[in-house]
């Protein structure tokens, strides 16, 4: 007899929710094992109170260890195996067989080869355990001799996973052996031999390996049949699967997703009752990792029956471990309904979770099926808890299961005790409506208070705390405290149903526009610690302790709600349709009527799109995007309600609501506020006309056209573009922008940004190299808002670069063209262009002026002549006197010189007096006709032309004149 240790026991008060009462506690070990690796706790087994466990690492070939649950007595089970050197794991998997009798397995036991005898073969081994007397070990026969080909070197290693089926049928498997496969034994045949799987319907049953790495039987795909999951952790390419057998054939398999690869899919498999006529099959991946997401956190995948259709199950959800390296889903169990919902509470085990301590994890059957997360988490602190998990049948005698867990990397195992979870309903019934009742001063009232126990063996007694809380500006609690509550509490057992009747006075001169609001809570009282653990409750997860109403104490004849018939008038002064920008604020008006009955809890919801509300009626409340109006008294019938001047921000409607056609004020009416589905909609568009009122202006600097000289090739010439942005409409426009676009030649140049001043600043529009062409560049300019009467420029710098621009000017001018285009709205682009030509200036005179600048000097020389005629200027005044010498009536004779007065002087001899030709100016002789001369002395023309022109003279020069402008 081995004597256990039990570590802690206590009794405690309770969680809240869940199904284990972890302050009570058992933890069993063997002081012998306690500094060894023997894995105590490896594998658990249960029968009639009698809870089998090993350790197949104690003492080399493993030990089994029983514990009597009712009478607390343990003792060690004698080893079939009396070789002591043989390393058989003895205990490594233990299966209840029947009345106190178990299948236990050591995988690793060892023989000499059959063809080989010097070397040492793996020879799985499996017994039948009875313990109905004394420990009776009846040994299961190995597999054929001629079966052994089937086997790598004929090690066969049994053992590590076996499942008993409903007919008693044992199942035992290989996994760890390549070649591995399965065999059968039959009670039908006395077990008397092994039969092999047929496999035929598997792919290559030969390439297997971690085939049967767990099994287990239920009705999977019939209500009736014992069909058999069996798990294939390897599966295609490191996705496992499982194969599900009906009468040994694979009818059915499933199989894990693509983040299930190298998960282990399929380590452990468990089936569950979850409501359906077939059960449901859990499928353990405690090395499921998604891709970036941590490592070894494990999952597990529910699948359940497809009640359309037998033989299908369908997949239903994964249920991921939360932390590295925990392995969820290392161990799973079936608990059976702990909570009277007809579906079976499962634990799960993550055995390495907070750094190797261990966690288990208690899911409701219906919570697995609602996709909600566990409701207990239960810890030790420990070495692998939950590495294997064991359901114990009736533990407590409460007729519920209770909860075996291993920890064997710290040789100890822990049994928990099941609380029964009770599952309680609250509700309210009024028996008496506004129709019925005679009495309006007060209001019936009844707590119902339902609590539904799980099946159980012994009477359990529960006490609860009920609480009703009401609001009510005149609705008052009979009997109730001064905050309008009323406490009581109820002792309630296995069929308690119960009704607790109260009144709500009503006084007649009472407001009840508004209902009576209620709150009904139950609470779960816990005695102290004496209190006997077996009578204590735990809250499930499907109570509902809580309910929440309103009551209606009103005047209408309908018996939970009136009947109001309300209809909406709106009322405005906008015009329709709207010039933007016309006005800063608009108003409009709303006016509900009540053509029914009394509406107590009326609202309207008013929704204005394309202009905010700037400023809510009275009773109004602006809620985000839409206003909500309630009336400050009921609205009675033939009632007006007025909701007035709601006032809209105009100036808010800008170009930035450029995909807005029109203003609608959408509103809705409900006769109950409540009620979102009793309503009247309504609506009304103001069309919206946009006044652009922008205006371009633009100017070249210096203007056009600019003439240029040769020199001025030779430098640089600057030009300016000016654009002028003017808003004179009635609009403000929001986000404009715009873009500049200019020429691109090799003859010119943009020393800066093109800049645009607004008011005092300038702020640069960058160039956008995106948009670059063969030909030109642009500019992008955001401006942003223009406001009413806002000017802003745009300046564009342009120089000409020196010694570029010659050629292009002597074919023809040069054009330097700008363009800016103003966006406003989607499809409203306005544009102006900027021009300036560029001219050379050449030296040359043309014909044309040389022309005219002869005709001009003629004309000149004429009106000079005119002049000199009308002033006798051409009479001769010494005509007589030549006439006298014509005929010479006066002769001089040779010495004789005139005086110029009309006499004559004789030189005398010594004067040394030369008598010649008197000399002409060559120049005058140029001018003056030969012809004049003829007959002439000399000297009488030279003393005649004074003080004007001969007329024959003159003909003579105007001749000369003549002929110097034709020579010119």
């Amino acid at each position: 007899m081995t004597c256990f240790t039990v570590i802690f026991f206590t009794a405690a008060i309770l969680p809240t929710l869940g199904f284990f009462h972890e302050p009570s506690t058992i933890t069993k070990t063997s002081p012998g094992l306690l500094k060894q690796d023997a894995y105590f706790g490896y594998s658990m087994a249960c029968d009639e109170k009698t809870l089998l466990i090993g350790a197949p690492a104690a003492d080399q070939f493993g030990k089994i260890f029983e514990f009597n649950l009712e009478k607390n007595m343990s003792a060690k089970i004698l080893s079939p195996l009396i070789t002591p050197e043989i390393d058989a794991w003895l205990g490594a998997t233990i299966k209840s067989f029947g009345p106190r009798s178990f299948v236990v397995c050591a995988p690793r036991n060892s023989r000499p080869g059959i063809s080989t005898p010097k070397t040492t073969i793996t020879w799985g081994r499996c017994y039948i355990l009875s313990l109905q007397n004394e420990a009776n070990w009846n040994n299961l026969p190995n597999i054929a001799l001629t079966d052994l080909a089937y086997f790598n070197l004929g090690n066969t290693a049994f053992g590590w996973s076996v499942d008993v089926d409903d007919y008693r049928n044992i199942w035992i498997a290989s996994p760890v052996i390549k070649h591995n496969s399965i065999i059968i034994y039959e009670e039908s045949n006395n077990f008397t031999s092994a039969r092999f799987l047929v496999t035929n319907s598997l792919e290559n049953p030969v390439d297997f390996v971690n085939l049967g790495y767990s099994i287990v039987s239920g009705n999977f795909l019939s209500e009736t049949g014992s069909d058999h999951a069996v798990s294939y952790t390897y599966g295609d390419g490191g996705r496992g699967k499982v194969f599900i057998f009906e009468k040994r054939v694979k009818k059915f398999e499933v199989s894990g997703d693509e983040d299930s690869v190298g998960s282990t899919y399929g380590a452990v498999l468990c089936k569950a009752q979850l409501g359906h006529k077939r059960a449901s099959l859990l499928v353990g991946a405690p090395t499921y990792a998604m891709a970036g997401d941590g490592y070894d956190r494990g999952a597990v995948y529910l699948y359940v029956p497809n009640d359309e259709e037998s033989k299908i199950i369908t997949f239903k959800r994964v249920i991921k471990g939360e932390k590295d390296a925990g392995y969820f889903g290392h161990a799973i169990a079936s608990l059976g309904d702990m909570d009277g919902d007809l579906r079976d509470e499962v634990a799960i085990g993550a055995p390495f979770e907070d750094e190797g301590k261990g966690v288990v994890y208690i899911y409701s059957g219906a919570g697995l099926l609602s996709d909600r997360t566990w409701v207990q988490r239960i810890e030790r602190a420990a070495k692998s808890f939950g590495f294997s998990l064991l359901p114990l049948p009736d533990y407590s005698g409460n007729g519920l299961n209770g909860l075996s867990v291993g920890a064997p990397f710290e040789n100890k195992v822990y049994i928990i005790t099941p609380i029964p979870p009770i599952t309680i309903n609250v509700d309210a019934v009024l028996p008496n409506s506004q129709v019925s009742r005679k009495n309006l001063s007060y209001v019936d009232f009844t707590i119902v208070v339902d609590v539904i126990y799980p099946a159980v063996t012994k009477p359990i007694i529960a006490m609860l705390e009920v609480k009703l809380q009401i609001e009510h500006p005149n609705a008052t609690l009979d009997h109730g405290i001064s905050d309008g509550t009323i406490m009581y509490n109820l002792i309630v057992n296995q069929t308690l149903k119960s009704e607790t009747p109260l009144k709500i006075l009503t006084p007649l001169n009472g407001y009840y526009d508004v209902p009576v609001s209620y709150i009904i809570s139950v609470k779960l009282l816990n005695e102290s610690e004496k209190q006997d653990k077996l009578s204590l409750v735990l809250l499930s997860e499907r109570s509902n302790v809580t309910k929440r109403g309103v009551l209606w104490v009103s005047d209408c004849k309908a018996q939970h709600h009136c009947m109001p018939n309300l209809n909406v008038d709106l009322q405005t002064a906008i015009s329709d349709p709207y010039t933007v920008g016309s006005s800063d604020k608009e108003y409009f008006s709303l006016v509900v009527r009540n053509t029914g009955e009394t509406a107590y809890t009326p609202c309207a919801v008013v929704n204005v799109q394309a202009v905010r509300v700037l400023r809510p009626a009275p009773g109004c409340e602006l809620d985000t995007s839409h206003l909500v109006c309630r009336p400050t008294h009921p609205l009675h019938h033939n009632g007006e309600w007025n909701i007035n001047n709601i006032e809209l921000e105009m100036d808010s409607l800008t170009s930035k609501k450029e995909n807005i056609n029109s203003i609608n004020i959408l509103y809705d009416v409900y006769n109950d506020c409540n009620n979102k589905s009793d309503k009247k909609s309504f609506k009304k568009s103001f069309a919206l006309r946009y006044d652009t009122g922008i205006h371009l202006i633009g100017i070249s600097v210096p203007s056009e056209p600019v003439e240029i000289t040769s020199s001025d090739l030779k430098n640089v010439t600057r030009l300016q573009h000016h654009y002028t942005i003017m808003n004179n409409g009635v609009m403000n426009w929001a986000g404009v922008t715009c873009n500049i676009l200019l020429p691109k030649r090799n003859y010119l140049q943009y020393p800066n940004n093109v800049m645009m001043r607004r008011d005092s600043s300038m702020i640069p529009c960058p160039f956008a190299e995106e948009k670059q062409s063969k030909d030109t560049i642009t500019a992008a300019c955001f401006i942003g808002d223009i406001h009413k009467n806002n000017i802003i420029e745009v300046l564009i710098d342009v120089e000409v670069v020196p010694d570029s621009l010659g050629n292009a000017l002597q074919r023809e001018s040069v054009t330097i063209r700008s363009q800016l285009t103003l966006k406003l709205l989607k499809e409203d682009l306005i544009s102006k262009n900027i021009t300036t030509t560029l001219v050379l200036n050449k030296v040359s005179v043309p014909v044309w002026v040389i022309i005219l600048s002869v005709l001009f000097a003629f004309l000149i020389l004429l009106l000079v002549g005119f002049i000199l005629y009308k002033y006798n200027c051409f009479e001769r005044k010494n005509k007589k006197k030549l006439e006298d010498l014509k005929t010479k009536k006066s002769i001089r004779r040779p010495n004789e010189i005139s005086d110029g007065g009309g006499n004559y002087k004789t030189l005398e001899e010594d004067d040394n007096t030369v008598d010649m030709e008197p000399s002409i100016d060559l120049s005058v002789a140029a001018r003056v006709d030969h012809s004049v001369s003829h007959g002439v002395a000399p000297a009488a023309v030279a003393s005649s032309v004074a003080p004007c022109v001969d007329p024959t003279v003159e003909h003579g020069v105007n001749q000369s004149i003549k002929a110097e402008l034709h020579n010119k």
